[in-house]
């Protein structure tokens, strides 16, 4: 063999793996992009003596893009939320509470209340009422169905709010 096709081999081989260097760190570098942008979501349950919130939170890098949010009891009820829990005595109200029924976008970091309820521990029937709410909220379960940014399907999140069931 001569000098130039030895070298041209040379030169064919050295491109060749240049080619595929270059396309296999374009992938890593894309898939490292897809999950630097990945939500978390979690389901937060506070409960306090003068508070009782159920709130979803995006604790990811990216956004997560929530489609759609179902609360299910034991009795086989689904639906909102707010439309499973008992009904408060009169002369109290929910602070806060929301039904998602559109395609809401949740920024890393950010929260939605579901429902919050402030409570006057020196009212009987506020007290009794927020006990009521423990117990009911404790045997609901709360599923999350939510995409990213790039609509990666992820698994329906699915908490049993059994949290609220601690003080029984």
């Amino acid at each position: 063999m001569q000098e130039a096709t030895i070298l041209a081999i040379c030169a064919l081989f050295v491109s060749a793996v240049s080619l595929f260097t270059s396309v296999y760190f374009s992938w890593c570098a894309r898939d490292h992009n897809r999950r630097s942008v990945k939500p978390l979501p979690f389901i937060a349950q506070r409960d306090f003596e003068d508070q009782i919130a159920v709130i979803i939170r995006n604790n990811g890098t990216g956004p997560m893009i929530l489609q759609k949010v179902l609360a299910s009891s034991p009795e086989g009820r689904s639906g909102h939320l707010i439309d499973l829990v008992p009904t408060p005595p009169p002369g109290m109200l929910f602070q806060n509470f929301n039904k998602i029924h559109q395609v809401r976008a949740i920024r890393p970091g950010d929260e939605v209340e579901l429902l919050v309820l402030p409570v006057d521990i020196n009212n009987a029937p506020a007290t009794g009422y927020r006990d009521t709410l423990r117990l009911a909220l404790g045997t609901m379960t709360v599923e999350l169905t939510y995409t990213d940014i790039y609509e990666t399907k992820f698994p329906v999140y699915a908490l049993k709010m059994i949290w609220f069931h601690r003080h029984f």
